[in-house]
């Protein structure tokens, strides 16, 4: 590690400890920027704090977690997604890739100086690119879902968004039961479950 950013991390380190609350800013600014090391540094310096708020420490779990998540969505380097689409499209020529990439049909994001594509961005290529789907082989078929397909609540967002010039309208307040359901003995005495359980 240059010496140079191994003193920008304790540097850091040092500002979780004097200021927890603008510690979390500078982890959040820090993941949106893709600098996932640093952020981590400051979010371990933040919890070992004994005295630490418990909101503050949510906070930086959260933050954690959020990470942890876009790292198991983002894992495919260039090849990979190439590889990917090549089974759909086997002629696929690597200046094509790159006009694609170009045009920001695959979703990615710079972690830690690491080009990193979504998991999902070699099937959302035909979603999103018609010449794509043209040359698919076999031929995509989706199988939406009713949420999927644009319907009266999606219009009512749209024109309600165009309207305010917001980001945020059109709110629902929905009532979610979930359950889950472990083998018997799955679990040891004493032990707790932890899933995450997506909103269906």
């Amino acid at each position: 590690m240059p010496r140079c950013h191994a003193l920008l991390l304790v540097l850091l380190a040092q500002v979780a400890i004097a200021s927890p609350s603008a510690s979390l800013d500078l982890v959040i600014a820090s993941i949106d920027q893709g600098q996932f090391k640093q952020a981590q540094t400051m979010i371990d310096a933040g919890l070992a704090q004994t005295s630490l708020a418990a909101e503050t420490r949510t906070s930086f779990e959260f933050q954690r977690e959020r990470m942890r998540r876009i790292l198991i969505d983002f894992t495919l380097d260039a090849d990979a997604l190439k590889a990917a689409v090549r089974k759909r499209i086997p002629d696929l020529a690597d200046d094509e890739f790159a006009r694609w990439d170009a045009l920001g049909l695959f979703e990615h994001q710079l972690i830690d100086g690491r080009l990193l594509y979504f998991n999902r961005s070699p099937s959302n290529l035909f979603r999103l690119s018609a010449e794509a789907r043209a040359r698919a082989k076999p031929a995509v078929v989706f199988n939406d879902g009713p949420m999927e397909r644009a319907n009266a609540h999606h219009r009512e967002v749209r024109d309600a968004a165009v309207a305010g010039h917001a980001r945020s309208v059109a709110p629902r307040h929905l009532e979610v039961t979930q359950s889950l359901t472990v083998n018997a003995d799955a679990v040891p005495a004493g032990e707790t479950v932890r899933a995450w359980i997506p909103y269906p």
